[in-house]
């Protein structure tokens, strides 16, 4: 059985996704740009704030966030997912009111949602889908 080493493969991901994202700048001129939208004040949500930022740094993408309170979150996503300078859009759960979390993922644009938690998501969802597997050989 081969071991797999999970800092190589993370840093062969970022090394490939920092090359994809010189390359949109290099050969379309496009700035790749994620918006990221959060409704509560947590630390726990903070830790994960700077680590999307400085990974979003790291391979060269500008990361924004928007710091909203939920009865304006509509409206923002409606505007975000119309804006072309906006090519991702993660809605950093939990929410405010987690009872409105799947009405409120599904109006980030398919094509925009990075997380791949809305209807018929462009890219697959950022966490695994649980499957019965008892054990994975490589």
């Amino acid at each position: 059985m081969k071991s797999l080493n999970g800092s190589e493969l993370a840093a062969f991901i970022k090394e490939r996704q920092a090359g994809q994202v010189h390359a949109l700048k290099q050969e379309h001129g496009i700035e790749p740009r994620l918006a990221i939208v959060v409704t509560v004040d947590n630390p726990v949500i903070e830790v994960y704030l700077r680590l999307k930022k400085r990974y979003g740094e790291e391979i060269g993408i500008n990361v924004d966030v928007h710091r909203i309170r939920q009865t304006e979150v509509k409206e923002l996503l409606n505007m975000l997912s119309k804006e072309q300078g906006i090519h991702g859009i993660i809605v950093q759960l939990p929410l405010e009111d987690p009872s409105q979390t799947d009405e409120i993922v599904k109006l980030v644009t398919s094509s925009k949602d990075v997380d791949g938690l809305g209807d018929n998501p462009a890219f697959d969802p950022a966490t695994a889908a649980g499957h019965p597997v008892a054990a994975v050989r490589l």
